[in-house]
């Protein structure tokens, strides 16, 4: 088994537990904010398969400036500011569709550390360094349009957080 597709199974496992850790603890919670009910409105436009995903042509997931796309750049506002904790992303986002250490159209390879994907003493991450990140990915319309936040691993905050588009 490679060490990258050991790292792609841990990084799997640590995202479910978190994602269920933060569902469960928010099942309880009776107090909604304005950006809980983004995030939420988010998540349902999330379960619908556009055109992007393989189901039909449906404005509110695909067009530009269409529902999900307002909801996701609200969304990038709040969170996308560099010292937000990447685990209130995942609480409010959900599991990302991605977790990557670099981005889909990057040639280069962002090397990963011991930290919140990788625990410390799981082994040797591949071309393991300090100090490095991985991005959390959310896409808009599959991997042609996404919302990246890029994660220092260490401190597991964001440093920052921008829109990948095709611009076709």
């Amino acid at each position: 088994v490679s060490t990258q597709s050991t790292g792609k199974t841990m990084i799997r496992t640590v995202l479910s537990l978190l994602f269920l850790t933060f569902s469960l603890c928010c099942v309880n919670s009776s107090k909604m904010t304005d950006i809980d009910a983004i995030a939420k409105q988010f998540q349902e436009l999330r379960a619908i398969k556009g055109h992007w995903s393989g189901g039909e042509q449906n404005p509110d997931t695909d067009n530009y400036n269409g529902k999900k796309h307002q909801l996701m750049k609200q969304l990038k506002e709040h969170y996308g500011k560099p010292g937000t904790a990447g685990v209130e992303i995942i609480k409010a986002l959900g599991k990302p569709d991605d977790v990557r250490p670099n981005l889909y159209h990057e040639g280069h390879f962002v090397p990963l550390a011991p930290g919140p994907v990788i625990p410390a003493g799981a082994g040797n991450a591949p071309h393991s360094a300090q100090g490095s990140t991985y991005y959390l990915i959310y896409h808009w319309r599959a991997q042609h349009d996404y919302l990246w936040f890029k994660v220092n691993a260490s401190t597991e905050l964001v440093e920052s957080s921008n829109w990948y588009h095709a611009l076709e």
